[in-house]
Parts: structure tokens; sequence; C-alpha cells
């Protein structure tokens, strides 16, 4: 895999995750220099790896006491309900299209869904979406002063737009890492305290 296509697969890999960057200019950039085909491969397992990420982020989520009592309430399980009748379908559509996908990732992930079926929805969503995206790039030559103004217009106006979320998701992860540290150094102390338990 040449250097351009790991830069893709790593900026990939955090556009899709919580911190919303901006893909399509990306993924119409590569379209012009790689294969299509490569591209939305490539595009698709970037997308997976974000997918794990935030199923690991959302599981953290769902153990705070609010979301377990919106969980409880009536309008959730309606929601989760009828989401259950079509889950893998809805993901793919929401995938694909610019429909936001966050409601449906939290729904996949609070009722449960299977892991491996939410990541293949994620795939069969986005790959081909970004097939198409690189067929534009492959036809016609965008200069690439008008796709890094792109990037950084629609970073901007991403990041405005999620700042609650993106918040969010950075206090959620730093508090797990907290818990980790704070776990690790009450365990230490414990050995510390009773070296038999070394042995």
């Amino acid at each position: 895999m040449s250097g351009s296509l790991i830069g893709y697969f790593f900026y990939m890999t955090v556009a899709c995750t919580f911190f919303p960057l901006p893909t399509p200019p990306t993924v119409i950039y590569m379209g012009e220099f790689h294969d299509p085909i490569v591209v939305a491969v490539v595009g698709g397992v970037a997308s997976c790896m974000a997918g794990l990420i935030d199923y690991s982020l959302f599981l953290l989520l769902i153990k705070q006491r609010k979301v377990r009592a919106f969980q409880e309430s009536g309008f959730y399980r309606k929601c989760a309900a009828f989401f259950n009748r079509i889950a893998f379908i809805s993901m793919v559509v929401a995938a694909f299209t610019p429909i936001p996908f966050d409601p449906f990732r939290f729904l996949a992930i609070a009722s449960g869904y299977n892991r491996a079926g939410y990541l293949a929805a994620i795939f069969v969503g986005r790959a081909p979406r970004y097939y198409l995206l690189a067929q534009l790039g492959g036809h016609w030559h965008i200069p690439p002063v008008f796709i890094v103004v792109s990037l950084i217009l629609l970073m901007v106006i991403s990041v405005f737009r999620n700042k609650k979320q993106i918040r969010s998701a950075l206090a959620l992860a730093y508090r797990a890492c907290g818990d980790t540290i704070n776990r690790r150094r009450r365990k230490s102390k414990a050995l510390g305290k009773h070296p038999e338990a070394k042995a």
C-alpha cells in the first residue's frame, strides 16, 4: 500500500469517529490518483475501524445513569423496537446517504445489535459511496487548492455543529482512562499491602 493510501486510511479512520472531519473532498481527491475500487475498499475498512472505536466509546456511554434512564423510557423502547425490525437496512442507508449516522449507531449499540452485523452495515453503506466519489475524482481534475479550501470549510462547519458531541466524547474517553488508571493504582496498593498476594 502506498504512503498516500496509508495516510488516507488513517484520515478516514479519524474522520468517521466521533470527531467529524469532512470525507467527500478527500475521497474525490484520492480517486484522481488511485483505482476507485481501491479507494472504496480502503475507505470502507477505515470506516469499520472507526466503527469499532465508536462502539467501545458508546458502550461506556451507555453505562451512565442518565443514558440508562433514557433506555427505560417509552420513547426509547418504541424507537428500539422499530429499529430492530430494519436495523441492517437502516444503517446501510444512513451510511450511504448524508443522513446522520449517529442515531442509528446509538440504537444499534444500545439494543445489543451484533457487532459483526454493525460493521458489515457500515462497510456495505460506505464503500459504494466512496466508490462513486472516487469515480468523480477520476473523471474530473479538481485543483488541490479547491480540495484544501473545501476541507477547511467543511471541518470548521462540522466542528461547530458537533462541538457538544465532540466535547462529550472527549470527556467520556478521559473519564474512562482515568478510571482505568485508578483501578490499576488501587490494585498496586492492595498488592503492596499484602506481599504474599504476589507469590
